[in-house]
């Protein structure tokens, strides 16, 4: 069971805006940040914002070997943080670095809050009690229209779907027999990352997924 709410509209132009002398847009007025509006909503139209991921055959074998590294690399990573005590909320601002696994990418110079992008796929730990009933909490934020899938472990806790310049909150029971670990893994997984050159010359050649700005883990 999940709860959304859903803000609409050009959320995030207004925050660019108002906070643009603290950011790579002090120069911009708000026409210029209309237009990048415009692009992204034309690059979502044809599909020119968004990474084409190819796939064929021969790079199947690798993709295996690489799985099997990860697995790996994951056991190593859980088995470290059960020594830690984890934070239950991560907000990028002052609490949860430790919960942090890979796929974030960081855009101080775009917002004056902290807000991490995934890339196709991002990974958050925490520790969670199999003996009570929690609530998986998350605020995310889109620049163009995304969609994907959230996971505990290797099972979809939810999908969803989230238009240009909004914001989302979804909360999402866990159920206890979903806990298989001392030590769990969130992963948010986008179906199709886009590319932030797109809109703005200046950032970097690099595809990201979804906004997110916290995520926290609750009693129901």
């Amino acid at each position: 069971m999940f709860v959304r709410q859903t803000r609409m509209n050009f959320k995030i132009i207004k925050l660019l805006y108002e906070n643009r002398k603290n950011t790579i847009f002090r120069n911009e007025g708000l026409l210029n940040l209309i237009i990048i509006g415009l692009r992204i909503k034309i690059g979502e139209i044809f599909g020119s914002i968004y990474v084409k991921q190819n796939l064929d055959n021969k790079h199947i074998e690798k993709i295996d070997l690489l799985h099997t590294a990860i697995t790996e690399f994951d056991c190593i990573i859980r088995n470290t943080l059960k020594k830690y005590q984890l934070e239950n909320e991560i907000n990028f601002d002052k609490k949860g670095i430790k919960n942090l696994g890979s796929g974030l990418v960081y855009i101080p110079s775009a917002f004056k809050e902290k807000i991490a992008f995934t890339q196709k796929e991002a990974e958050f730990y925490f520790q969670i009690n199999k003996h009570e009933q929690k609530n998986l909490n998350i605020e995310l934020v889109s620049i163009p229209k995304i969609s994907g899938k959230i996971k505990i472990d290797n099972e979809i806790l939810d999908d969803f779907k989230i238009g240009s310049f909004q914001t989302k909150q979804i909360k999402i029971k866990i159920n206890p027999n979903q806990i298989q670990n001392d030590v769990s893994k969130i992963r948010i997984i986008v179906d199709k990352c886009w590319n932030i050159n797109h809109i703005y010359k200046l950032f970097p050649n690099f595809p990201l997924g979804v906004g997110i700005k916290s995520v926290k883990i609750t009693r129901d």
